[in-house]
Formats: C-alpha cells, structure tokens, sequence
C-alpha cells in the first residue's frame, strides 16, 4: 500500500508540473538596464583629445629620446607621414598607418640622438655619442650620405636640426661642449660656431621664417636668440635659477619662445625678452614640448555644419610631455590646461602631427606609444551608386548565380520576404507567424530553471555591475518573500563574497543604485553576521562599507544643514518679490 501511495503521489507530482509548465507564459529576460549617465565633467576638448585610439605599443632597445614626423606642405595635414625614432645606436623610420619598422639607420657605434628630417622630408641627420653628425636618405639606401665631425674630443651631439625658412643645404648641431655649430651638409664642412654658453647646450630650435634666426638653450639655465650673420647672441633671458634647459621652440609667428626645465615651462616675447606665462603644472623635470594648430578647412566646414558647436577645436595648442608620465595640452590664447593624459612610464620625447591626427610617445622604459585618430570611412557619391544600380558605366553590377531546386538556398526563398501593403491588406495570403528562437545568457538560462545561486555566480563572471545588480534587483522581485535571494546569497565562502561585497561597496552609496544595493546589503549582514571577525578579507570589506556608508550619511548631514541656512533666505527673497 505504501509503495501505491508513493507511485501515485509521483504520478500526481509529474502532472502537476506539466499542468504548470503549460500554463504559465514564456520566460522574460533580465532586463539589464544602463545606469542613468553622470553629468559630464570634463570639456568638449577633452573629450575630442580622448578620441584618438588604444595606443599602438612596441617596445625598442633602449630609451626613446626623439620622435619626430616627417614634415610636408600646409594642406596635407591628413597625408602619411612616416615617424623617425632614435633609440639606442639606431633610428627607426615607421610608417605612418601600420606603426612598423620599414626602415633602419644602424651605421652608429654609439647611442644616436636627436633624429631629425629636412624640411622636404627626404633627409636625415642625428648626432651621436661619438660627436659625429651623419646624414641620410629617407626614401633611397641606409648608406651615410656625409659625415662632419662636430668635437674633436669626442663629445656627445645630442641636438641636431635643420635650418628653417626653406634652407635645405645648412644644419645646427649642439652638445656637451656648449658649442652650437652651422653646417653645409654640400660640402661638409663648419661655416661658423657660436660659443654663447657656459654648461651642456641641449635644445636648438630654428625659425620657420627666417634661416638665420635660432634658439638654444642649456644647463646655465639660459636661453640665447641667435643670429646666423652675428657671432654675438642677440637676446638672452635665463629660463629659472635651478632649472637646466631641457627643451626650446620658437613659435611659428616668431614672436613668441617655449622653453621648458625642471617642472617649469614658460613662454617669452621674444622682442622684449619678458616672461609672458609659466605653465607649472607638471611635477617632474619637463623634457620636450611641441606646438600644433587644431584648425583646417574640413573642420572649419565641419563647424559650420553643426552650428559652430566645435569652433573650440579652433587655435594654437602647446603640449609638454614631462618624467612624471604626463603628456599635456595647454590653449594659447588663454594658457590655460585644457587637457592631460598618463602614459606608464617617464616620457623622453614625443611629437604630434599637424591637426593632431596622431599622437607618438617614447619613454624611458623603451616603450613607444602611437595613438591615431579613427579614419571616417568613404562615402560612395550618389550619381556613381545610381549609376551602378541601374548598370551603366559608373558602377558594376554584383554577380549572381541562377537559382536552382539543386542548391539548398532554393527551398529557403521568400522566409524573408517583407510583404508590402497591398499585399498586408489581402486576406486571402496566408502568413504563418514564425517563432524565434530566444537567445538566453548564462543567467537567464539558470534564472529560467529556479537555479538562483548558479544565476548569481553567471552574472558576478561578467564583471559587468549593471548585470550583476540587475540580477539581483530581479532576485528580490522574485517570490516576494525573499526566498530567491537568501538562496543565491547563502553557503559562500569569504572568497565567494568577495565580488558581491565590492559591488556593494561601489554603489551602495550611489542615488542611481541605492534601491537595490541597500536591501543587499541587509540581506549579507542578515546572513553572515555572525562570522564577522572570522575572516580577514569579509571584515576588510565590511570596515569598507561602513567606511562608505559614514561619509555619505555626513555628506547627508552637511547638505541638510545647508538647506536648512538657504530656506529662510529663500523665501525671504521670495517674500520681498511678492512671489
């Protein structure tokens, strides 16, 4: 009788659960909704600087001390631009869109410094450890074009550049002996020595303008204005009293001067020699600065398109990249920070292409960073699409095969076929409604069979907050007793608690979350209250949360006072308007 009993009792569970399967309706996902989005602290520039992509990394032989792009004319802001990089005893030439090595300059017997192209981009010099100063192609063999000896002694060369103004035939070099020399790289030979400093010279910058107008600058602390026809420096101004030189610019105006040592960087009138500004929001020696121009006419048309929203893009831009690992982006017209971003390493040198189309960072580390801004994608023209729908010379017509009953696609026609609205309107066509498969998560899967806790863990392996605290909102919901929950929190370990906890910890405190983090909260103490002190990592966690929860319970405090101060002024102010 007892085995009847319990065969019926089975027999009556099982159709009990069909009844119920039958009955109840499909399964509805979690809904995972995104968080409401926090006002927007930082400025549209900023913003627009963070959308150049990830970093295209790769590591060199040793610390990258110049970076440098090729130049090319004032309307090809957008055009390939290879990048030279000095390294270790070698310069590297990458490309401009994959970021690899397509050409090396090896014919160093000692660490190489200062690479730098010619204004046409189609020569390469850089000073050496030896105090020798080569020259080479960029676009023909890695052969040493000319060879000038800078130091007899053999001190470093550790600045070279090219003559500005359209001089493609003369070069400055710089080093260890305090002596910047001019070159013709025709003939090889030294054309006259400027011997202003008293310590290392570092930094030599040449105006775009004018061939014969230069800026140096060295470990005096000093920075000199030369002219190429005098041997005398035309203007002198000391950059700080303990900061050596590290890097100098002269604006393209002419009128203006950078110069960057120590954590300071400052901007000089060139005619007066007076200090305009100093940027000093770095925390480590400054080692390289670089000025770009956000302005062209695709974005000025750009601008005009949308209302003028991104006329701030307009303008000058200095940026500084500094030991401290920061590269950061100052506007001119009111020197004011703008812009910083943080890189892993102290950063050596660094350099930017016009428009800011790409960004290139080596460190000391050995690292070299690229960051490029996405490339919008080409829109074919309107009259050339409608010429290669319709089949005339402007476009070509995709090849398709004759359907047949041999192939598989045959018996798949029309499954997708959008009727139109004469046909919607015809009732004698038949559409027979097709059923789509759900496409289920791990969690809803789990959530589907009752299986709360297996949801849970789904959800926390993620690492998705918004999906974790969705399903636990949908945890709560469940039954109404609670019941869901305590059965997905309950029988974990310390480690097991350990993501819900710091969750818990982030967005407890947090007006978007806070309806559902703080029954959570309740239900982990309710459970695990009585192996507070048990383990180290729980009770870290809960000193956290209470840590957490305290300071908004006293920004709560402090706000109700304040409110309490500016109602009675309120409505006094209300009162006397007759409000």
């Amino acid at each position: 009788g007892r085995s009847r009993a319990g065969r019926g009792e089975g027999g009556g569970v099982k159709r009990r659960t069909i009844m119920a399967s039958s009955t109840f309706g499909d399964y509805e996902k979690v809904r995972v909704n995104p968080l409401p989005s926090r006002p927007s602290q930082t400025r549209p520039e900023a913003r627009w600087w963070r959308e150049l992509e990830q970093p295209h990394l790769s590591h060199e032989l040793g610390p990258v001390t110049s970076c440098e792009y090729q130049p090319g004319g004032a309307a090809s802001a957008m055009a390939k631009r290879d990048l030279l990089v000095t390294c270790s005893t070698r310069l590297l030439l990458v490309d401009f869109y994959t970021q690899r090595v397509k050409k090396q300059f090896t014919r160093f017997s000692s660490t190489a410094y200062s690479g730098t192209f010619r204004g046409d981009g189609r020569v390469v010099a850089a000073g050496s450890d030896t105090g020798v100063v080569q020259l080479f192609s960029a676009d023909q063999s890695r052969d040493v074009l000319r060879q000038m000896h800078h130091s007899r002694n053999g001190k470093p060369v550790q600045c070279v550049r090219f003559a500005g103004g359209g001089d493609n035939t003369h070069l400055y070099s710089a080093g260890d002996d305090a002596i910047v020399r001019h070159w013709d790289i025709t003939l090889g030979e030294e054309t006259s020595s400027y011997a202003g400093h008293t310590d290392y010279c570092r930094a030599v910058s040449c105006s775009r303008s004018d061939p014969n107008v230069f800026l140096t600058g060295g470990y005096d602390h000093r920075c000199l204005l030369w002219d190429a026809r005098q041997r005398e420096p035309v203007r002198s101004w000391v950059h700080a009293q303990d900061a050596p030189v590290e890097d100098v610019l002269l604006l393209p105006s002419g009128a203006m001067a950078v110069t960057c040592g120590a954590a300071k960087c400052r901007l000089w009138d060139v005619l007066s020699g007076k200090l305009l500004a100093s940027l000093d929001n770095h925390q480590k020696t400054v080692t390289s600065v670089r000025h770009v121009v956000l302005e062209d006419a695709r974005r000025g048309a750009e601008a005009e398109d949308d209302g003028g929203a991104r006329s701030w893009r307009a303008g000058p831009r200095l940026l500084t990249g500094s030991v401290d690992g920061h590269v950061k982006v100052y506007e001119l017209d009111t020197f004011e920070l703008v812009h910083a971003t943080k890189y892993p390493s102290p950063v050596l040198s660094f350099d930017c292409t016009p428009g800011a189309t790409q960004l290139a960072v080596g460190m000391a580390s050995g690292m070299l960073a690229v960051r490029s801004r996405p490339r919008k994608r080409r829109q074919d023209h309107p009259a050339s699409a409608a010429a290669g729908a319709e089949g005339g010379n402007g476009g070509r017509q995709r090849w398709r095969s004759m359907l047949t009953a041999s192939s598989y696609r045959y018996f798949l026609r029309g499954q997708n076929h959008k009727l139109t609205e004469e046909q919607l309107g015809d009732v004698t066509i038949a559409v027979a409604p097709k059923q789509k498969r759900a496409n289920l998560k791990p969690f809803d899967k789990a959530m589907k069979k009752f299986r709360f806790r297996e949801a849970l863990d789904q959800s926390l392996q993620t690492r998705d907050p918004g999906v974790v605290l969705a399903v636990l909102e949908q945890l709560c919901a469940q039954g109404g007793d609670g019941h869901a929950l305590q059965a997905a929190l309950s029988q974990r370990t310390a480690s097991g608690l350990q993501p819900i906890m710091k969750i818990l910890c982030k967005y407890v405190a947090d007006p978007r979350t806070m309806k559902v983090s703080v029954p959570i909260a309740h239900a982990v103490f309710d459970l695990y209250s009585q192996v507070v002190g048990i383990s180290n990592e729980f009770d870290t966690k809960v000193m956290q949360l209470h840590e957490r929860v305290q300071s908004e319970v006293k920004a709560q405090e402090e706000l109700a006072k304040l409110q309490g101060m500016l109602e009675p002024l309120l409505h006094a102010q209300y009162a006397q308007s007759g409000l």
